[in-house]
């Protein structure tokens, strides 16, 4: 076991999902052990970012891990992305997914993502599904702006990728690594057209954080927001991606999953627009 000397803090926020024991019984397999386990229930269904907030609250460790109530994380995940940050010099670190719903996998599959572990610049780490933080960070944005997650966004998500933003635009690095949590998560059609609806608001609601804190400090590369591209190059770029596109069905093993993945980015696109509308530019 490597040896090390912090305090490991694991914050899990929950909406009552069955998968949680599954969870729980990831974490007990860890070849490094956290010190603590927060699970914040989340009954009045306030949002992620407000559980997160309680945890983080809670929690008496100087590394903040993050996993949600359906991601499974590998006996190795917490050792591998300890010794990121002791190795790196880093002040967070993450990972992706493995998908076991076949369209998610389908979907999450044409993104390639790096075999080694490599200093983030380009947005790979900040799903809090898999992410592990210096608690110094966190508190650093909470004393700056006054909290850690937002925690207005609900439903809508990409709270997680806003403090991402907030946290490399005060000069903090991240570290990606190839240490990927079990994605328990299953979608029917319909659900998962409404998730990206809601996905769409969130991208708004995160464009226009973007907006108020400056472009240099974008968590992602997107049309949307890209400072090298003039606002008419931007909205052709968005138009030709979500109403057009995407036009990548050969990376698809199975057309049916091109076809609804094709049609989701259209209720993506949707939601932005209506995100736009409804809480401004």
């Amino acid at each position: 076991m490597t040896m090390h000397n912090h305090r490991i803090t694991i914050v899990i926020p929950t909406s009552g999902r069955t998968s949680l024991q599954s969870v729980k019984e990831g974490i007990a397999a860890q070849t490094l052990a956290p010190d603590e386990v927060c699970v914040i229930e989340d009954r009045d269904r306030r949002g992620p970012g407000w559980a997160r907030n309680r945890g983080i609250e809670q929690a008496r460790g100087d590394i903040i891990a993050l996993l949600d109530d359906d991601t499974v994380p590998p006996p190795e995940w917490l050792a591998s992305m300890v010794a990121a940050l002791d190795e790196t010099g880093a002040d967070g670190a993450g990972g992706s997914f493995i998908e076991t719903d076949p369209l998610l996998n389908a979907i999450r599959t044409t993104r390639p993502l790096p075999r080694e572990r490599v200093l983030d610049g380009a947005g790979l780490v900040g799903n809090t599904g898999n992410l592990v933080l210096r608690s110094t960070v966190l508190e650093a944005m909470r004393r700056r702006d006054g909290h850690v997650f937002v925690e207005s966004w609900g439903r809508y998500g990409s709270e997680d990728w806003e403090l991402i933003m907030r946290i490399t635009g005060a000069g903090f690095r991240l570290v990606y690594v190839p240490t990927h949590v079990r994605h328990l998560r299953r979608v029917t059609v319909t659900g998962y057209m409404r998730h990206q609806f809601n996905r769409g608001v969130g991208v708004a609601l995160l464009h226009r954080a973007i907006r108020r804190h400056g472009l240099a400090t974008s968590p992602q590369e997107s049309i949307i927001w890209d400072p090298e591209r003039s606002r008419a190059a931007r909205v052709l770029g968005a138009v030709k991606a979500k109403v057009l596109g995407p036009c990548n069905a050969s990376a698809f093993q199975q057309r049916r999953h091109y076809v609804i993945h094709w049609v989701a980015e259209k209720f993506q696109g949707a939601g932005y627009v209506w995100g736009v509308l409804r809480y401004g530019r």
